[in-house]
C-alpha cells in the first residue's frame, strides 16, 4: 500500500497546506495524471481518484483563461474526491497556485509546488509511484549489472548462480540481488530488485551469508536495475536443447512480456563469471548490429 505520506517522506516534499491536509490517503494508480480530458468535460471524473495530480505550465495558462467561477468549479470537481496529492510544477503560476491551494484546503488535499519542471517530476516522483505500484513476481534467480547490462541469472538450485555473482562483484560489476529477484514490468521495461529479506546479502555455500556492501563497499550494489538479459545456467542433464551457436532467438516470458535469453551450460573447467561477462558483451554488440554468425557466413562466400 502506497500513501501520500510515503511519497512526501521519500522526496522530502514541502506541502504548502500541511496543517489542513490528509496525508494518509492511498495512492492506487501508477504515474501522475493531468486530468486534461476530464477538466475539459470530454471525460467524466472518476468518483474515486487514485492518481497523484501533476499540473504544469499548460494547465496554468488554461486555468488563467477561464472565468473565476468556472476555474473554481473545474479545480473543485477534481480535488473534492479525496485526491491523494496535487503537484504543481515550477511553471505553474503563483497566482493560480494560491487558488488551487485555497480549494484544496477545503477538501484536505495536500499540495506541493515544486521547483522542477513537470517532466522532471514525472521522471522522479512519477517513476517512483509507478515502480511502487507495478505488478510484480518473485523469481528464484540472481541479478547483477555487467558492463551496464542488467543480467538476471536463472538455473537450478546449487548450479552456481551465487558463486558466479560473487566473482562478478569481485571483478567490479554491480550486485543487485541473490537467490530472489522481485521482477516488475513498467510499460515495456522490466525492473528487478531484491526482496526485503535478502537485500544486500549473498549466500555462498560453505561460507554462509556475505553482506556485499559491508565487504565490498556501498558502491558495489544497486537498489534496482532495468533487466535487459536473462542467462539460464544449464546442468549436464539439460544440455539436449542447448543453443550451441547462439543463433536461435530465445526469450524469458514473464508478466505478459518477454526478455532476451541466453543459455550457458555448466561444465567442469568453465569459468561462469567470464562467460556471463562475454554474454553481456555479445548482447551489447548485437544491439548495435554486430551479428558474428552473419559475418562468418559472409566471409565463407
Amino acid at each position: 500500500m502506497l500513501k501520500t505520506i510515503d511519497v512526501i517522506k521519500k522526496f522530502n516534499l514541502k506541502i504548502s497546506n500541511m496543517d489542513s491536509s490528509d496525508l494518509e490517503r492511498e495512492i492506487t494508480a501508477p504515474a501522475l495524471h493531468r486530468y486534461g480530458l476530464e477538466l475539459s468535460a470530454v471525460m467524466d471524473i472518476p468518483d474515486k481518484p487514485r492518481n497523484v495530480i501533476g499540473w504544469g505550465t499548460k494547465e496554468s495558462k488554461w486555468f488563467k483563461n477561464l472565468g473565476t467561477k468556472e476555474l473554481r468549479e473545474k479545480i473543485n470537481s477534481v480535488v473534492s474526491k479525496r485526491t491523494p496529492l496535487v503537484i504543481l510544477s515550477s511553471g505553474f503560476s503563483k497566482k493560480m497556485a494560491k487558488i488551487v491551494i485555497e480549494i484544496c484546503n477545503k477538501h484536505k488535499t495536500p499540495v506541493h509546488h515544486s521547483e522542477s519542471h513537470l517532466t522532471t517530476v514525472n521522471m522522479t516522483i512519477g517513476w517512483y509511484i509507478a515502480k511502487s505500484l507495478a505488478e510484480n513476481i518473485t523469481i528464484h534467480a540472481s541479478l547483477v549489472i555487467v558492463n551496464g547490462v542488467g543480467v538476471m541469472i536463472t538455473g537450478k538450485s546449487g548450479i552456481g548462480k551465487s558463486e558466479a555473482v560473487l566473482e562478478l562483484v569481485q571483478k567490479g560489476h554491480y550486485f543487485v540481488s541473490d537467490d530472489n529477484v522481485v521482477l516488475s514490468k513498467i510499460g515495456t521495461d522490466f525492473i528487478g530488485k531484491p526482496s526485503k529479506i535478502t537485500k544486500d546479502f549473498l549466500e555462498a555455500r560453505g561460507i554462509g551469508f556475505i553482506n556485499i556492501p559491508k565487504i565490498y563497499g556501498l558502491k558495489s550494489t544497486k537498489e534496482y536495475v532495468k533487466v535487459d538479459l536473462v542467462i539460464e545456467l544449464l546442468s549436464s542433464d539439460e544440455l539436449n536443447n542447448v543453443d550451441r551457436l547462439g543463433n536461435r532467438k530465445l526469450y524469458y516470458e514473464a508478466l505478459g512480456g518477454k526478455l532476451d535469453k541466453m543459455q550457458i551450460p555448466v561444465e567442469n573447467g568453465r569459468t561462469l563469471s567470464a562467460l556471463i561477462e562475454a554474454a553481456a558483451n555479445v548482447y551489447i554488440a548485437k544491439k548495435v548490429g554486430q551479428e558474428p554468425l552473419s559475418i562468418i557466413s559472409e566471409r565463407s562466400k
